[in-house]
């Protein structure tokens, strides 16, 4: 068995802590959700999942201003890769 590096081990974890931290959002406790949506970000800064769900909890602690930061940051991501805009309906 071979070890794995402190980069692979951070790689594996990114999806654990993204879901852990979106559980603890929903049950408002915003500062361990908030650790583990940095803590996503600090080992991929362009993981646009994080940034979502960081940028809804801000929103749920009022904290408006970053919440918009994460979401512009969202959107820049979505147009350096050339995604689609996402569609909307007002029916």
């Amino acid at each position: 068995m071979t070890g794995k590096t402190a980069k692979e081990k951070a790689a594996r974890s990114v999806p654990l802590l993204n879901n852990r931290g979106q559980a603890y959002a929903k049950v408002m406790d915003d500062k361990s959700a908030m650790a583990d949506f940095n803590t996503v970000l600090a080992s991929d800064g362009r993981n646009a999942k994080a940034l979502m769900r960081r940028s809804s909890a801000y929103e749920q602690m009022e904290k408006y201003d970053h919440a918009i930061a994460d979401a512009q940051a969202v959107l820049f991501i979505g147009m350096s890769l050339s995604l689609p805009p996402p569609s909307l309906s007002f029916s």
